[in-house]
């Protein structure tokens, strides 16, 4: 749980290392996009976290912005609608780090640092929409452009063979920078359920990724109506995120069938949930595919998988013995659901082997391979304190008693407040009605639209009103900034369940700002923790009120 002394960014002691990848958030960093490839940088901050490296992830963005998940930095690169832009962007503006990562490898430019590492999250040259920035010369089958990326790098860790067979085929001296490294499954996490007993009079088929059509939705929405009419005992989960058309299907689906056809998105730390539930996971990808992170967690939890023979997917599903391999073809599909529904003991064979064939795929075999590529990499550089760093830095998120204002209307108390903590170097994330530009450390969102995915943030309360918005994060550092009008003499006092919300506060807050000399004596003799800011204060108030907290110069210091 933070302390008052932690509203402070310290003195960064921790050598950085950078990840330049595509999206992590959307580009107006509203939402982050819950794929494997953004799980697999999750899993890498948690490794560099703990070898005294802090990572940070750079990204397009519509503008320029810093979002949090968890405590991974991301900072979004105003790209002015030009994608392309991105590696020439970051290299612009980004400053040192001690190893940059490529996720993918190919935003490796000429500027890429000599020891730069790329990461293969498998073949996304088999879209049917891509094209390389520069003709194919000589050979067919050779794309200059990703080659090129590859020379620039020290080291290429592919998450699939696909990719490195690719590279031996077209260009065989650069396979010696290849490193094969599999992607993982937390074992630990993900398993059947065992309180769950399989009812064959009841089945839930899942389709746990990204509903597009790279990730074959639409090979599952060719065959579902089909489907259901025929086996009534099954249910279909559809568990992700979904782009426009699809989401229109998908709703069509929900509506049609009622009870039977469930959609919904889960955060990483929670999709162990939504294979527990079910009994068979579909992986039917088309194009672009490494080893799937989707694939994994349905063999570790013991569904059966049904899979398309496309990309890295044939390295973890062996044809009939832990799972079915197909054709991507929506009639292929059909054939094996209807094969693994009809079949109980088919299922029961293919359930035990898909979990012992997860074993093989560990998380500590992944991390203990990246730690010595890490490690290789990064030994002229001194780290920092272990899992010290980005966990102490404080994040507030701050709700305006009044959701309509204006930030363009100053004089707020609230925005005295905000700019106290961004001159503080404290990251503060205001909700708004309409996204505004950011400046630096104070982030103005809008509130019907945008996520923050804070871990211990200070969560600013200026209105019993907004009580309920505590439970957005967890474990977070309460302050309730009590409205002038409740704690002054002649104000107007709390009503309803306003005024039960406002005792709660008074009690439980980590933090209480009171504007009221009687207000604040009585916490005083309470012993309770409070900082005194009259009405009017302004900004340079509320900094000399935080500076002192007890403990808050040491943090200064640090």
């Amino acid at each position: 749980m933070p302390s008052p002394s932690d509203f402070i960014v310290t003195p960064r002691f921790r050598p950085v290392v950078h990840v330049l990848t595509p999206t992590f958030f959307d580009l107006d960093g509203n939402n982050m996009f819950y794929g494997g490839a953004e799980r697999y940088l999750i899993e890498l901050a948690r490794l560099l976290d703990e070898l005294g490296f802090e990572m940070l992830i750079y990204q397009s963005g519509s503008t320029n912005w810093v979002r949090y998940y968890q405590d991974v930095r991301v900072i979004g690169l105003d790209l002015q609608g030009k994608p392309e832009k991105l590696s020439e962007e970051y290299h612009r503006q980004a400053g040192p780090a001690a190893l940059v990562i490529y996720s993918p490898f190919s935003l490796a430019t000429k500027q890429a640092p000599q020891n730069s590492v790329g990461i293969s999250h498998g073949v996304f040259w088999d879209l049917p929409s891509y094209k390389p920035r520069i003709p194919w010369l000589r050979h067919p089958f050779r794309d200059n452009n990703l080659l090129r990326s590859i020379s620039r790098l020290a080291g290429l860790v592919s998450v699939d063979t696909n990719t490195i067979n690719w590279i031996r085929a077209t260009d065989y001296s650069h396979a010696s920078r290849c490193v094969y490294i599999p992607n993982f499954v937390d074992t630990a996490v993900f398993h059947p359920n065992p309180e769950r007993r399989p009812d064959p009079s009841r089945l839930v088929v899942v389709y746990p990724r990204r509903l597009y059509s790279p990730r074959g939705f639409g090979l599952v929405a060719q065959i579902l109506p089909e489907f259901l009419e025929k086996h009534p005992q099954v249910d279909f989960h559809f568990v992700g995120k979904a782009n426009p058309q699809e989401t229109l299907q998908v709703q069509e689906f929900v509506r049609l069938y009622p009870g039977r056809v469930r959609w919904y998105s889960l955060p990483p730390e929670q999709m162990q949930t939504a294979y527990q539930e079910a009994d068979i996971a579909l992986i039917p990808t088309l194009h672009s595919e490494g080893t799937s992170l989707s694939c994994l967690e349905a063999l570790a939890s013991g569904n059966v998988v049904i899979a398309t023979n496309v990309g890295g997917l044939p390295n973890l599903v062996i044809d009939g013995f832990n799972g079915l391999l197909i054709d991507p073809q929506a009639e292929s599909l059909r054939e094996a659901l209807e094969q693994v529904v009809s079949d109980a003991g088919l299922r029961e064979r293919l359930r035990r082997s898909a979990v012992e064939v997860a074993q093989a795929f560990d998380i500590e075999r992944w991390r203990s391979r990246w730690r010595c590529l890490l490690q290789e990499r990064l030994s002229g550089v001194a780290a920092g304190r272990p899992g010290g760093g980005a966990s102490r830095k404080i994040r507030c998120a701050l709700f305006p008693a009044t959701p309509g204002f204006s930030w363009l209307e100053a004089g707020e108390r609230f925005q005295n407040l905000a700019n106290a903590l961004a001159r503080l170097g404290v990251d503060t994330y205001v909700y708004h009605t309409a996204r505004l530009a950011a400046a630096e450390h104070l982030h103005i969102l809008a509130g019907d639209k945008d996520e923050l995915f804070l871990t211990h943030p200070a969560v600013i309360i200026t209105h019993p009103r907004q009580y309920a918005e505590i439970s957005r994060y967890p474990d977070p550092f309460v302050v309730y900034d009590v409205p002038p009008q409740f704690d002054t003499p002649g104000g107007a006092p709390p009503e309803g369940k306003d005024l039960a919300a406002h005792l709660l506060l008074l009690s439980h807050a980590d933090l209480l700002l009171v504007s009221a000399q009687t207000l604040a004596q009585k916490l005083e003799q309470q012993g309770m923790p409070f900082v005194f800011a009259p009405a009017g204060s302004n900004t340079a108030d509320f900094v000399a009120a935080f500076r002192s907290q007890k403990g808050f110069q040491e943090s200064l210091n640090e």
